[in-house]
């Protein structure tokens, strides 16, 4: 039983980073975060206080 438990855990390993994967893919690569917050009619003024604002300037991995 043992064995068993620990054969799913290591199974659910790839699961997950497979999921986590796809869930950045989706939300990191479909659109500007910034222009869906301010619109598509913005000025750049307004889209740089917005990426300053809420980290978008930041590296990935940093956000």
């Amino acid at each position: 039983m043992t064995t068993y438990i620990i054969r799913r855990l290591l199974a659910a390993i790839p699961i997950l980073f497979g999921v986590t994967l796809l869930t950045y893919i989706l939300v990191e690569g479909t659109a500007d975060p910034e222009k869906l917050l301010q619109g598509q009619r913005s000025d750049q003024a307004s889209l740089e206080s917005i990426r300053e604002k809420f980290g978008f300037n930041d590296p990935h991995w940093k956000r």
